[in-house]
């Protein structure tokens, strides 16, 4: 491994930008992207402010359909939020695995 260049950033492939995720509890499928570092900072700014719904904030901000829009707003965080846990789990164990935040994350970002 060498020293990383400015081109080497610009040029870098970070792989799908989204994955497709079986959701057993409602019996189908849904696309969950990769967030940005400005959009993981926001999510963290956010999150200090109001540790409530976080999982439901996840699924809100990760949650697409096939052509990348999002399928739900900060309107239906607290919808999402009335959701059985179980049913939100797989859309959040693939936001971790896409975004690289583990569950000791959230649960800082639900202490502080």
């Amino acid at each position: 491994m060498g020293v990383l260049t400015r081109d080497d950033f610009l040029n870098f492939d970070a792989g799908p930008a989204r994955e497709l995720v079986s959701v057993p509890a409602l019996g189908g499928d849904v696309y969950v992207r990769r967030i940005t570092a400005g959009e993981r900072d926001d999510f963290e700014r956010t999150m200090k402010g109001s540790t409530k719904n976080v999982r439901a904030f996840v699924v809100a901000l990760v949650t697409v359909d096939a052509d990348g829009n999002p399928l739900f707003s900060g309107k239906d965080i607290e919808w999402l939020a009335g959701k059985p846990s179980f049913a939100l789990e797989p859309i959040i164990d693939a936001h971790q695995r896409l975004n690289g935040m583990s569950r000791a994350d959230i649960k800082e970002l639900e202490k502080n």
